[in-house]
C-alpha cells in the first residue's frame, strides 16, 4: 500500500497528532495503533460494497458443490481502481465473483441480463444444430458414423452451466430416437474368446466390430439414463423452503430424471427384443414405486402397454419375477400401482388370434383324390406334397410348437402372482395392498385350481370379520367372493349369505370417498349379486336390498344416485313380486326396522318405497324423472322418449354420462319477457295553451259533441 492512502485513512479516522518520523519507537506505536483501525475501515468498506453494489447471478454446480455467483457493479470497480487499490480489488473480485474458469466470463458478459440471454441463445442454437447433424449422419450411415454416436451420447452429460438442462434433455431424446432407428431386429450375441481367435472374412469382421461398438454405446447410454433416475431421490432430501439454490437444483434433477425415465420406457417398448431388456425392465419396475408422480405414471403406463402386447409371454414372466423379487426385498412396503400392473397380463383366453389348420371335410378329400388320380404327372404331385409340408412347417413355427411353451410360461406367471396374493391375504400388516390383491384375484380366479376356492372363501370371510377394512376394501372382498362363485365355483356348496349381509351393511355407510373406480366397483358388485345371480336371491332378501338402495339414493350425489335408480328399475322388471313395494295397504300390524344389520328380521315386504316421493321433487331433472318412472312400476307403456332412453342405459353408462364437474343437463336459459312500451303522452300547444294528447282529445270530443247537439 502507498503512504498516501495510509495518511488519508488516518486523517479520516481522527488521528491528528504529529508523528515523529525520526523516532523508531513513535513509528512503531503509530503502526500498531492504526493497523487494527485500518483493517476495520477496510472491512466496513468491503461490506458496503458487497451489500449494496453486488448483483446476484444464477448458481452453478462445480465438483459436486453449489456455488452462488455474484458480480460487482462496473462503476464501483472503477471507483476503487482509480484510488490505487488494483491488487485489493483483484483479490476481492476473485473472492466475490466465483465463476467456472472453463466459461471464462468477462466483466462485459455479466453486465447485462440481455447479453447473458443472447449468449445463451447462441450457444443453444449451435448445440441444437450439432445434435441434428450428428443424428442425421448416424441414421444415414450407422457403420461409418459410430464416432458421431459416441459424441452424441456424451452430450447427455453437457457441462456448460448456461445450457446444461436443455442440451441434456435434447441429447437424451435424440439419442433414444437414433437407437430406435439403427438397432437391428435381432439380439446381438457377444462372441467368445475362441470365436475372436478364429479367422473370419472381412465382411463378418466388419459386422462384428460394428455390433460390438453399437452394443457398447447402447450400454453406456442406458447407464447414463439410469444415473439420472437414481440420482433423483425426493424422498431422501429435506430442503429448506427459503433456499432457492436447493429448490432450483431439485427442479433441475426432477426434469432430467423425468426425461430419462420416459426415454427408458420408450426403449423398453420399442426395443424389447434387443439386449439389456432385463436391465431396463428392472429399472422401469422400480420406477413404478417412485414417489415422483410423473415418473411413476410413465413407468406404470409403459408396463401396462408391454404386458398387453406380449404374445409369447416371456417378457411378462420376466416382469412378474422381477416384481416378486422387489416386493419381497422391500417386505411388501410398496405402492399399490406395482401390483396393479398384474391386471394387464395376457393369458391364453385373451390372445388375439390362434393359428389353426382348417379341417377338410370328407367330401372335399374324395374330390381331391379323384382329381389326383387323373393327374399322372409326377412333378405336379411332388410340388403339391412340398407345398403341403411347407404349410405344416409354417403352422408349427407360428403356433403349433408354442402351445406347450406358452402353457408352461402361463403356469409360472400364475404361480409367482398368486404367491404374492396369498401372502398379502394371510398377513394383517399388509392391508394397504389388499385392494390391488382382491382385484387381481377377482380377475384371474378362474385360472387357478378349484381346490383353492374354499380356502379363498374362508380367507375373505375372515377379512370381513376383522372390522379393520375400509368400505372400498369390503366391497372388493364381496366382489371377489362372488367372482369365485361364478363359473366353476358354482359347483361348490358354499352359502354366500354372509357376503350378502356384509354388502347390506355397507350400503348404509355410503357415500364413498368420491373416486370413480370405487363407485364403479360397487355397481359391478351389485349387478353380479342381484341381477346375474338372481336365482340365489330370495324374495325377502330382494325386498330388503331394494329398500336399502332407495334409502341410500337420498344420501348420494345425482351422478351416483341415478345408476342406483337404474339398478332398482332392473330389479322391478325382473321380479314382478316387487310391485307391492309401490302400494300401501295400511292393514299390517308389523313395523319396518331399517337399522337392523340382517335383512331377515327387518320385514321389508311390509314397507313402501316412500323415498321415491322425495326423489320426485329432486332439484336434478334426470333424477326426478327417473323417480317418477320407478313409481309407476318401471313400465315403458305410456312413457315418453326420455324415460325409454334412460331405461335402456346400464348403470355404468349412466354414471359416466353424469359424472362430470359441470351440471348435466345444462341449465335452461331464462326466457326474456318483452313488455310493450307504455304509451307516453306528449305535450301539444293549442291556442297558446299547452295540453297533453289525452286532454286535447277529450277537449276536441266535447267540442264535437256540443256542435252536434
Amino acid at each position: 500500500m502507498s503512504n498516501h492512502f495510509t495518511v488519508e485513512a488516518s486523517n479520516q479516522l481522527g488521528c491528528s497528532k504529529e508523528i515523529d518520523h525520526n523516532s523508531r519507537e513513535g513509528k512503531n506505536n503509530y503502526n500498531h495503533s492504526n493497523a487494527s483501525k485500518f483493517k476495520n475501515y477496510r472491512k466496513r468498506k468491503m461490506h458496503e460494497v458487497e451489500e449494496s453494489h453486488v448483483r446476484y447471478l444464477l448458481p452453478i454446480k462445480r465438483h459436486g458443490k453449489v456455488i452462488q455467483q455474484r458480480a460487482v457493479i462496473k462503476g464501483v470497480k472503477e471507483r476503487f481502481s482509480d484510488s490505487g487499490e488494483k491488487g485489493t480489488v483483484g483479490k476481492m473480485e476473485s473472492r466475490v465473483l466465483e465463476i467456472d474458469a472453463s466459461n471464462e466470463h468477462t466483466e462485459e458478459d455479466v453486465d447485462c441480463i440481455a447479453q447473458l440471454y443472447v449468449r445463451r441463445q447462441q450457444k443453444l442454437s449451435q448445440k441444437k444444430n450439432t445434435i441434428a447433424q450428428f443424428a442425421c449422419a448416424i441414421i444415414e450411415n450407422p457403420e461409418q458414423n459410430l464416432d458421431s454416436l459416441e459424441v452424441l451420447r456424451k452430450m447427455c452429460k453437457e457441462d456448460d452451466t448456461d445450457i446444461t438442462v436443455t442440451i441434456r434433455k435434447l441429447a437424451m431424446v435424440s439419442t433414444t430416437e437414433v437407437f430406435k432407428d439403427i438397432v437391428p431386429s435381432y439380439r446381438i450375441r457377444v462372441s467368445s474368446e475362441k470365436e475372436q481367435i478364429t479367422r473370419i472374412s472381412k465382411d463378418v469382421k466388419r459386422l462384428r466390430f460394428y455390433e460390438t461398438r453399437l452394443l457398447k454405446n447402447y450400454q453406456q447410454f442406458l447407464s447414463t439414463l439410469e444415473g439420472f433416475v437414481t440420482d433423483y431421490k425426493p424422498e431422501g432430501k429435506s430442503f429448506d423452503v427459503k433456499s432457492q439454490i436447493e429448490s432450483s437444483f431439485l427442479s433441475m434433477e426432477k426434469t432430467l430424471a423425468t426425461t430419462a425415465a420416459r426415454c427408458l420406457c420408450n426403449l423398453l417398448l420399442s426395443l424389447s427384443h434387443f439386449n439389456f431388456r432385463s436391465n431396463i425392465l428392472t429399472i422401469v419396475i422400480q420406477m413404478v414405486n417412485s414417489n415422483d408422480l410423473d415418473i411413476s405414471k410413465c413407468s406404470y403406463d409403459a408396463l401396462n402397454a408391454l404386458y398387453k402386447n406380449d404374445v409369447q409371454g416371456e417378457i411378462s414372466l420376466e416382469g412378474v419375477r422381477v416384481t416378486s423379487k422387489m416386493v419381497k426385498s422391500k417386505n411388501f412396503n410398496i405402492k399399490e400401482k406395482v401390483l396393479d400392473t398384474f391386471l394387464f397380463l395376457r393369458f391364453s383366453h385373451e390372445r388375439l388370434h390362434k393359428y389353426t389348420v382348417e379341417e377338410v371335410s370328407v367330401k372335399e378329400k374324395r374330390v381331391i383324390r379323384k382329381h389326383e388320380k387323373r393327374q399322372n404327372f409326377r412333378k405336379e404331385r411332388k410340388l403339391r406334397s412340398d407345398a403341403r409340408k411347407l404349410q405344416q412347417d409354417l403352422f408349427a413355427v407360428e403356433g403349433g410348437e408354442d402351445e406347450e411353451k406358452r402353457a408352461k410360461i402361463e403356469t409360472e406367471i400364475l404361480g409367482c402372482m398368486f404367491s404374492i396374493y396369498f401372502q398379502v391375504l394371510k398377513s394383517d400388516s399388509k392391508l394397504k395392498l389388499l385392494l390391488s390383491v382382491l382385484k387381481g384375484i377377482a380377475k384371474f380366479a378362474h385360472l387357478i385350481s378349484i381346490d383353492y376356492f374354499e380356502d379363498l372363501m374362508t380367507l375373505l370371510g375372515h377379512l370381513l370379520d376383522t372390522q379393520t377394512l375400509n368400505k372400498n376394501q369390503q366391497i372388493a372382498c364381496v366382489l371377489t367372493a362372488f367372482k369365485i362363485l361364478t363359473g366353476r365355483g358354482e359347483a361348490l356348496s358354499i352359502d354366500p349369505r354372509r357376503f350378502y349381509g356384509s354388502m347390506y351393511n355397507i350400503l348404509l355407510k355410503l357415500p364413498l370417498n368420491g373416486y370413480k373406480n370405487d363407485f364403479l366397483l360397487l355397481i359391478e358388485c351389485l349387478e353380479l349379486m342381484l341381477c346375474r345371480k338372481r336365482n340365489q336371491v330370495t324374495v325377502q332378501r330382494l325386498f330388503a336390498y331394494i329398500k336399502r338402495l332407495c334409502t341410500t339414493s337420498l344420501l348420494l350425489f345425482p351422478n351416483e344416485a341415478i345408476p342406483l335408480q337404474s339398478l332398482i328399475g332392473t330389479l322391478l322388471q325382473i321380479h314382478p313380486k316387487t310391485e307391492q313395494l309401490l302400494e300401501s295397504d295400511g292393514t299390517t300390524w308389523k313395523l319396518f326396522l331399517p337399522h337392523v344389520e340382517k335383512w331377515e328380521p327387518c320385514d321389508a315386504n311390509i314397507t313402501v318405497l316412500w323415498e321415491l316421493a322425495l326423489l320426485k321433487v329432486h332439484y336434478h331433472p334426470t333424477l326426478s324423472t327417473y323417480s317418477r318412472y320407478l313409481s309407476r312400476g318401471a313400465s315403458l307403456i305410456g312413457q315418453d322418449s326420455s324415460d325409454q332412453s334412460l331405461s335402456r342405459n346400464n348403470p355404468v353408462l349412466l354414471y359416466e354420462m353424469f359424472n362430470n364437474r359441470g351440471y348435466h343437463p345444462t341449465f335452461p336459459k331464462e326466457k326474456r319477457c318483452h313488455f310493450k312500451k307504455e304509451y307516453q303522452d306528449s305535450n301539444v300547444t293549442f291556442d297558446g295553451i299547452q295540453y297533453t294528447q289525452t286532454d286535447l282529445l277529450k277537449l276536441l270530443n266535447n267540442i264535437y259533441d256540443d256542435e252536434s247537439m
